[in-house]
This record gives C-alpha cells, structure tokens and sequence, in this order.
C-alpha cells in the first residue's frame, strides 16, 4: 500500500461500485420475475376466455353432449363468474339467443346480463333456456360440487 493513501480511496470506490452493480442486479431479477408474473397473468385470462368461448359455443349447439362438456369446460376455466354460470344453468335462468350466438343470464330482478361481458343486455325475444336431461344434471352437479358452491 503506497502511504499517499490514493489505494485506499481506490478500493473503496471499487467496493461501492461492485455494491452498486449487485443492487442493479437484484432490482433487474425482481423486475424479470413481476414481468413474468403479469405475463402470466394475462396467459391465464387469455386461457379462461378461450375456454369460455368455447363452452358458450357448446351451449348454443344445443345438444345435450355438447351442453354436458361445456358445463365441464366452465367449472375447469377458473374464470372468476363460473359459478354464476353454472348457478344459472341450474336454475334455468341461463338462456341462449334465437341467433345461437347470444347468451344471457336472467338475473332475479329479470334484467339480461350478457355472460360473454357481463354488461347489461337489451331484452331479446326468442331466448330459450339451455335444456337439460339427466347425464346434464349429473355434470352440473358434479361441476358446482367441484368448485364448491354445492
């Protein structure tokens, strides 16, 4: 060590720069994990509404095999209104559109809620609800079980 003590100054600036570097490394590795968190996310939204769409366009085949596997697709999205969903088709209150691409929840004031958005839908004639026979029932029943609103 020289007696000037410019080495001394010398290492601690080194010290202070290496502290620097694995603060900035510790902040990048906590900002690459919440993108991957919120990237995530949006795949899991993606995921829901897709198997949604799909079982939206089961219930509107209106066969009873197709209605079975879309219950099953409802319970198993993960989608934060599948229990109203299936609550719904339960109580017979969950009704498809003339058009076969409307469906609509009947609330219990009577007001259509549109299931693809959840938004206010205008009153529609020739809605019909999603019909049910006993491997229907079956499934729905082992659906709200599976989910836990039985």
């Amino acid at each position: 060590m020289r007696g000037d003590g410019k080495s001394g100054l010398a290492l601690q600036a080194g010290d202070r720069l290496l502290a620097l570097l694995a603060l900035a490394a510790v902040l990048l590795a906590a900002l690459l994990s919440a993108l991957a968190v919120l990237s995530t996310g949006a795949s899991a939204q993606n995921s829901q509404t897709a198997a949604l769409s799909t079982a939206f366009d089961k219930l509107a085949a209106d066969n009873f095999g197709d209605t079975a596997a879309a219950i099953e697709a409802i319970s198993s999205s993960g989608a934060a209104n599948a229990p109203e969903l299936l609550e719904a088709i339960a109580e017979g209150r969950l009704l498809l559109g003339s058009d076969g691409k409307g469906i609509f929840i009947k609330s219990a004031s009577g007001k259509l809620i549109d299931a693809r958005t959840s938004q206010a839908a205008a009153e529609s004639s020739g809605l019909k609800q999603v019909r049910l026979n006993n491997r229907v029932r079956s499934a729905l029943q082992a659906a709200m079980g599976n989910i836990g609103i039985l």
